[in-house]
């Protein structure tokens, strides 16, 4: 059969058919023309899908355009590999959004239909010849076939992206109970109301779990399978701990520093720079001195030349060892330079600045949350993946990691008080909260609420004086024995906070970045230690509402437009008499159910509010 046609006038769409008669012939049907461009959006060649209505027999032939006609073939292969499905779409994302990668054009393109960046690089066996540069330093989701060569297309996929710099995460197939060969098509074909939140929200494994036992692999490539790491302790040798500053800050290790704003975290965030340049005395006596080395400081608020310079004068810092990380230099797919916002995503090239400063001692990341490149901080899964890289590098360089938080609304115990995930307590080794003094509003304390290496750490205190021109922490000689807890509690009133006063605080730290599924706000408060029943008044007295976006995907909670996140609340926002009544989005038409109505349809409505999904589920 001919394998050219001829130009004329033909467009690519014209030319498919006519190179595909043989085949339409024979009974094929047409499933698909995809279009392969390159990051300019020029069109390099396209691929054609048939099938045979009866017995599903699949043709998948590549069309290219060799200068004289369109022919059966693909171009020359470039240097550095095929450009990846969509591409010139995957590099208009922001590259701190997730990217997935599935197997097949048609699965790239039903995502993408639902807002939901993605590409691939062909078939299950296609990885290694394509080109994965752009996907450099992103997050990518892996959402293989469920199926064997599938699973090593993720184990493929997954070694050629981490020696990209990517954090990869893995889509579980089994739990979304796909069958046999199922692939992304199949799923979305079964959950036709499927929204992009509820893509981003399928359940994760981690990569490594996406072995191919039993595939056919090239000798050379069992090298890349995973295994396990053991050692003898018997074989480890003994290190002491070190310190940054004895008993508070360890070297290696991952610490926080939480408090409300304009109490100088920042601050003494660069009192410890100018300690650690100048190698200087602490505070208290008997913890010593600070290492002399470097301090790298990484702000997302302050300005280097009129903020971060004039303190660090002022704390008479040895300005030679204080370096600030001002973004990334990157190049784009065509090789041109351009720079770009630094995430936490980017250690590689952070490991690679350290490398080049042997006698860093300190990191200081301020703000922590204006660096996590859109990973869900309230997610505690996501925040440890993005802590757990972060943690290995810093260990290995012996560098002491201070990371700046804030505090959200809640009046729980400390240990919960910290903005976002309880991941970021978890996964830090010192953890330490600001505030003033009760008794003296000018006095700030630095209490522990977390000192996991420490003996029995105590408190600090210091004012915040003007030198030259420019603020400056001034620590007093002497601990405080101040607990967390007592310090973080809100100030003595005529009357106690209640139990709902305290989850009303919470509703508002959890929602104040707009609407989230209410099984996750709820079960982020039973983490903090709020009951359900403190839960739901907090949530009447606020008027929020649970709605249901899309029948898949679940209950939301927001707060109100009338009452934004952070509106005074001193007691309930409207009587309960005076409440919306109207659930039709509920599937309720009517008035509120009252909680002493024995009702079923109260009692869903009930379990609505309480995040309870399932109690909507309609019957089969």
């Amino acid at each position: 059969m001919s394998t050219t046609a001829t130009v004329g006038e033909e467009m690519p769409r014209e030319a498919a058919r006519r190179l595909a008669d043989p085949f339409l012939r024979r009974g094929f049907k047409p499933e698909a023309m995809h279009e392969y461009r390159d990051a300019d959006g020029r069109p390099l060649f396209w691929v054609l899908r048939l099938r045979h209505p009866e017995t599903h027999e699949k043709e998948i032939r590549p069309m290219h355009f060799n200068g004289e006609g369109y022919a059966l073939i693909r171009p020359e292969r470039p240097p550095q590999g095929w450009p990846l499905y969509r591409l010139p779409e995957v590099l208009k994302t922001d590259r701190g959004a997730p990217t997935f990668v599935v197997e097949g054009e048609s699965c790239v393109d039903k995502l993408i239909h639902l807002g939901v960046t993605a590409t691939t690089s062909g078939g299950a066996s296609s990885a290694d010849t394509a080109d994965w540069a752009p996907l450099k330093g992103r997050r990518v989701i892996l959402w293989p076939d469920n199926d064997k060569p599938g699973e090593q297309y993720a184990c493929d996929v997954s070694r050629i992206l981490r020696g990209l710099g990517c954090r990869v995460e893995l889509v579980d197939v089994e739990a979304l109970d796909l069958p046999e060969h199922g692939d992304v098509a199949d799923w979305l074909r079964e959950h036709p109301n499927t929204t992009a939140e509820d893509v981003l929200a399928l359940p994760r494994k981690p990569v490594e779990a996406a072995r191919a036992p039993g595939s056919e692999r090239e000798p050379a490539d069992a090298d890349h399978a995973p295994a396990a790491i053991v050692r003898r302790i018997a074989d480890i040798e003994r290190e002491e701990l070190a310190w940054l500053w004895p008993g508070r800050f360890p070297l290696g290790k991952l610490s926080l520093l939480a408090g409300d704003p304009g109490l100088g975290k920042s601050l003494i965030a660069v009192a410890l720079a100018a300690a650690v340049s100048r190698g200087a005395r602490w505070p208290i006596e008997a913890e010593g001195t600070a290492p002399l080395g470097d301090a790298v400081l990484i702000s997302a608020e302050d300005e280097a030349a009129d903020t971060i310079r004039p303190r660090l004068e002022a704390a008479g810092a040895d300005l030679g060892r204080v370096h600030v990380l001002d973004g990334i230099r990157d190049v784009d797919p065509q090789g041109r330079p351009y720079e770009r916002p630094w995430t936490l995503f980017d250690l590689p090239a952070l490991d690679d600045a350290l490398a080049g400063l042997p006698e860093c001692k300190l990191l200081v990341i301020d703000p922590v949350s204006a660096f996590l490149a859109g990973t869900d901080s309230h997610k505690n899964s996501d925040v440890r993946a993005v802590l757990a890289p972060l943690a290995e590098l810093v260990s290995r360089r012996r560098v002491a990691v201070v990371a700046v938080s804030h505090l959200n609304k809640s009046a729980g115990p400390a240990a919960y008080r910290t903005s976002g995930s309880i991941a970021f307590t978890a996964a830090s080794r010192a953890v330490y909260a600001v505030g003033k003094d009760k008794a003296d509003p000018s006095r700030r304390l630095v209490v522990p609420i977390k000192a996991n290496l420490a003996p029995d750490a105590s408190g600090l205190a210091y004012r915040v004086r003007t030198q030259g021109g420019a603020p400056v922490v001034e620590w007093e000689p002497d601990p405080v024995a101040v607990g967390a807890d007592e310090l973080l509690a809100p100030a003595v009133r005529d009357q106690a906070p209640t139990e709902t006063d305290e989850a009303v605080e919470f509703l508002r730290d959890a929602l104040r970045d707009g609407p989230r599924k209410a099984k996750d706000v709820t079960r982020e408060a039973r983490e903090a230690g709020i009951g359900d029943k403190a839960l739901r008044r907090a949530r009447e007295r606020m008027g929020i509402k649970p709605l249901k976006r899309e029948f898949q995907g679940g209950y939301v909670w927001e707060i109100p437009a009338v009452h934004g996140p952070n509106d005074a609340l001193p007691g309930p926002m409207m009587p309960n008499d005076a409440l919306p009544r109207e659930r039709a989005s509920l599937g309720i038409i009517g008035k509120e159910p009252s909680h002493r109505d024995p009702s079923p349809e109260a009692a869903r409505y009930r379990a609505a509010a309480d995040g309870d999904r399932e109690a909507w589920e309609i019957p089969l």
